[in-house]
């Protein structure tokens, strides 16, 4: 057996990004030619039923995902980094000799040392790019999808976000009140009259529409905390294209994201912890429209009983995984 993956593992289709395990044959799925994104056909998707088996059992740092990868897949990877390089001194070593130390190689030759690659093509919502420039929509719709049914507007710091909230609701006929008392002013709309944007749609959107979307999401805080998968996965896709490597918990079956902020003069991306105290994200950096993220472990597990899938695609090897390009 070769190439062989576990059906949990997300792949970017034409229809979002869905598990191994329920793509069908007439998706198309998101590969890279040339370093241009394409959506290529599928020539053939296999399950294989296994009764013992082994896969790379992959933790990365920023990230509450596990991802199993057997021997023979290959990824995008940085490699031979002296340890506790600091970012910087990373980026000279890249800047004096990429090839030394940026492979694509075997899940099999990885290590806690090394960083694995996502890649993040630019022009990819140009494939896509049939609306207009300037739509406020989108950014009223990251809003909607935090909590669409209300805000305790005493919790919106910005006067101009309650003012946007409230003229949308208005001009998209969505029924809403507010009440008030001596301690909070609570904004409630009516669920049935509310159409929320889904992640088939979020891969149509240009770069400007997915921003409004993005500065809904995170105008009124950086915690985002959820119940919906779905959410969490338009999130960290929106994050990976525009190069912001979320932090992201699974506790008490919520997920915890916490976005980063860039501080414009030294170019670093932090976070808040529980506590308010600001942390600098070093774990991971951008470099040649790569976000490099660091494998916090590898390890063998033993797979038991349990069902395996290969993909290959018509014409193109490399495949846009939540992992990053594997072929």
């Amino acid at each position: 057996m070769s190439k062989l993956l576990r059906g949990d593992l997300l792949i970017i289709t034409d229809k979002g990004l869905k598990r191994i395990d329920k793509i069908e044959k007439t998706d198309l799925i998101l590969s890279v030619k040339d370093n241009k994104p394409i959506f290529e056909e599928i020539d053939e998707i296999e399950k294989k039923y296994v009764k013992k088996y082994k896969l790379n059992k992959i933790k990365l740092l920023n990230s509450i995902d596990n991802y199993y990868l057997n021997d023979n897949v290959k990824i995008k990877a940085l490699q031979n980094i002296p340890a506790n390089s600091k970012k910087n001194e990373i980026i000279d070593f890249l800047n004096e000799n990429q090839n030394k130390y940026i492979t694509t190689t075997t899940i099999n030759n990885l290590t806690d040392f090394d960083y694995i690659g996502f890649p993040i093509c630019d022009n990819y919502n140009s494939l896509n790019n049939d609306y207009s420039e300037e739509d406020d929509y989108y950014r009223f719709q990251g809003l909607l999808l935090l909590n669409y049914d209300s805000y305790n507007l005493n919790n919106i710091t910005n006067e101009k976000t309650i003012g946007f909230l409230t003229k949308n609701l208005f001009y998209n006929k969505i029924k809403y009140e507010i009440t008030s008392d001596n301690t909070q002013t609570i904004i409630k709309f009516d669920k049935s009259s509310i159409t929320k944007i889904v992640f088939e749609d979020i891969l149509k959107l240009n770069k400007n529409k997915l921003f409004g979307l993005y500065k809904g999401l995170t105008e009124i805080s950086t915690e985002i905390i959820t119940t919906d998968k779905n959410l969490y996965y338009i999130i960290k896709y929106i994050s990976l294209v525009f190069r912001i490597l979320i932090s992201c918990n699974f506790v008490n079956d919520k997920f915890i994201i916490k976005i980063p902020e860039n501080d414009d003069t030294t170019n670093t991306y932090f976070i808040y912890d529980n506590y308010k105290n600001k942390i600098i994200l070093n774990n991971y950096f951008i470099y040649d429209n790569y976000i490099w993220n660091k494998i916090k472990y590898i390890k063998k597990v033993e797979v038991l009983k349990s069902n395996l899938y290969s993909l290959n695609l018509k014409n193109n090897m490399s495949i846009f995984s939540d992992i990053g390009i594997i072929s």
